[in-house]
């Protein structure tokens, strides 16, 4: 990967519906994003590559970002299965296992891990990634920043690294103008410090949590790309990066499919939700009140791509398109990914996403 030219980070768990909607990506689109997968097992499965080969499936052939999902908890029943899992998560000798089993994955550049760890921890892991020769990230979660980040910018400016990328993550946030501030204030703190080249890549999401309060067609603003514009002015650093969750927030005991259905449409800096009236309503009205939206439907119609096919398949009749929450929440995901990787073209309904024809 070449940390120079980042486009745009999203994260992305592993989980059925993001990479349902990452697979079904225009190769084109893959080609101008760089994700960050959040490494947890694969439908409850302990076998860990498992889920690298799910991951490949979807973006294959291409490097990405690759951290532990924290946030990840096994089934109370099969908690013993998950020995690999916990195993990738032991601080001891500088996650020497997780450094064991990212040395075996083809195009994963690793995430260091700072839980848990002194600068000699933090140091020896450096070295690993250089002996694997495939660069790292440093993913800081910014609500929790460690006290000894600059004790760690000092350890890479003394090694001389060039090859890692810093990623700073706020998760889901709800107030954008005090996430915004505090974005600032960390990257003021590396300023001094770090190389002008190396790349902070800002990211957080403000989905909303629970839909109750749509009440046929509505649209929620995100600011995702204000806070980088307003960063690199305010800064004065081009290698700032733009990141999101993808239209998805992290894991959460809370999460829930129930409700009545719903058709979510990201459009480039707002996501427009629709939900039919009734507890008896089907994902067919909700979508058909939401292709009936015109100012919101014709901002996608004609892109051409899976997430915007979806949906219009099941404004057709009840039984084609989307028919459950996962399917909702993936075609969300195709369509967000598509227009913010390509984000500085106004107009994507003119793009050649044609795959490059195979003779097998």
């Amino acid at each position: 990967m070449d940390f120079r030219n980042l486009n745009y980070v999203p994260t992305l768990a592993v989980r059925t519906s993001e990479m349902q909607g990452l697979e079904q990506l225009p190769a084109a689109t893959k080609d101008r994003i760089q994700p960050l997968f959040l490494l947890a097992p694969w439908r409850n499965n302990p076998d860990l590559t498992r889920a690298i080969q799910r991951v490949e499936k979807a973006f294959p052939g291409r490097d990405y970002f690759l951290d532990i999902d924290r946030n990840y908890i096994p089934p109370a029943e099969k908690t013993t299965d998950h020995f690999q899992w916990y195993l990738i998560q032991d601080p001891t000798d500088g996650y020497s296992k997780w450094w064991e089993f990212v040395a075996q994955t083809k195009h994963a550049v690793p995430c260091l891990q700072m839980h848990k760890q002194a600068i000699s921890g933090i140091e020896k892991q450096i070295n690993r990634a250089r002996e694997i020769g495939r660069g790292f990230a440093l993913r800081f979660q910014i609500l929790n920043f460690p006290n000894d980040a600059n004790e760690i910018a000092g350890i890479l400016n003394n090694i001389g690294a060039a090859d890692y990328v810093i990623i700073l993550d706020a998760g889901w946030v709800k107030d954008t103008i005090t996430i915004s501030s505090k974005f600032e204030e960390i990257i003021r703190i590396f300023i001094g410090k770090i190389n002008a080249e190396i790349p902070f890549i800002a990211s957080y999401t403000s989905i909303p949590k629970e839909y109750s309060f749509i009440d046929g067609v509505e649209e929620v603003a995100f600011y995702n790309r204000a806070v980088i514009s307003d960063l690199r002015r305010i800064i004065n650093r081009p290698t700032i990066i733009y990141g999101d969750w993808a239209s998805t927030r992290p894991r959460d005991r809370g999460d829930s499919f129930r409700g009545v259905p719903r058709i979510d449409l990201p459009l480039r800096n707002s996501w427009v939700f629709s939900r039919a009236q009734g507890k008896e309503s089907t994902y067919y009205e909700a979508a058909t009140q939401l292709v009936e939206a015109k100012r919101y439907w014709q901002q996608v119609e004609g892109m051409g791509v899976w997430g915007e096919l979806m949906i219009a398949d099941t404004a057709r009749g009840p039984q084609f398109g989307i028919r459950a929450p996962h399917q909702n929440v993936a075609a969300r995901i195709n369509l967000h990914l598509h227009t913010q990787a390509f984000y500085e073209i106004d107009n994507l309904k003119g793009l050649d996403l044609d795959e490059p024809w195979q003779d097998d």
